[in-house]
């Protein structure tokens, strides 16, 4: 599996901008975020659990980028000092839904207007 290079994130904003551009969950937007997915299928992907005080517990498919702190522990501490995407992820229903982070590893520094937009247009 590979890092996301800066080049790739130009394809993912075009299919995560395709599929958010769709307000319900039709035939149509299924098929967008199977295809968005698809596309992130191909890149190495840490998960990590989030319990069920988490402040960020509701939040789905969202994205953000975040440089992990030098003295991180835990799943994190190997990625210490690197630029990550992450990826809010849950499955199931009201009170018994998994939630979960999906981190890829980024080959790249983005820029904080980067970021910006990211966290403005797809939270």
């Amino acid at each position: 599996m590979k890092k996301i290079q800066q080049t790739d994130l130009v394809i993912f904003e075009t299919l995560l901008s395709t599929f958010i551009s769709i307000p319900k969950w039709t035939k149509e937007k299924h098929k967008r975020f199977d295809q968005l997915n698809q596309f992130l299928s191909g890149f190495y992907c840490l998960e990590i659990g989030e319990t069920k005080s988490s402040l960020h517990k509701g939040y789905t498919n969202t994205f953000t980028m975040f440089e992990v702190p030098k003295k991180r522990t835990g799943k994190l501490f190997k990625y210490r000092e690197r630029w990550v995407l992450s990826r809010k992820r849950s499955s199931g229903g009201v009170g018994w839904g998994k939630f979960w982070d999906e981190i890829y590893l980024l080959d790249f520094i983005p820029t904080e207007e980067l970021n910006n937009r990211l966290i403005q247009e797809y939270l």
